[in-house]
């Protein structure tokens, strides 16, 4: 009778904090690529790409992207048929890039 204490003292030492198995770092960095590459991978062909069919009137032809008073006239709306400031303040900045 003196064993089954013994037995349950093992199962209860067996039962004690699960170990954590730490993941070897290198499978971290090649998670982290993965993750960048499903990201870049598909713009790649894009980057070799010329302008398409609505950048010339928005980008390559508007005059509001070449001047400091054609930013406030990108705000105020007066004279873009389309009211998307956040976008044309953005290509404002990189034709100034």
């Amino acid at each position: 009778m003196a064993v089954l204490p013994r037995m349950k003292a093992r199962a209860k030492a067996k039962r004690g904090k699960p170990r954590h198995i730490q993941p070897s770092k290198g499978w971290e960095i090649a998670k982290v690529a993965a993750i960048i590459l499903a990201g870049v991978l598909p713009y790649l062909p894009a980057l070799r790409g010329d302008f398409v069919w609505d950048d010339e009137p928005l980008i390559t032809a508007n005059p509001l992207l070449r001047t400091l008073s054609g930013l406030a006239e990108i705000w105020s709306g007066s004279r873009t048929a389309d009211y998307f400031p956040v976008t044309t303040t953005v290509f404002w900045i990189e034709h100034h890039l």
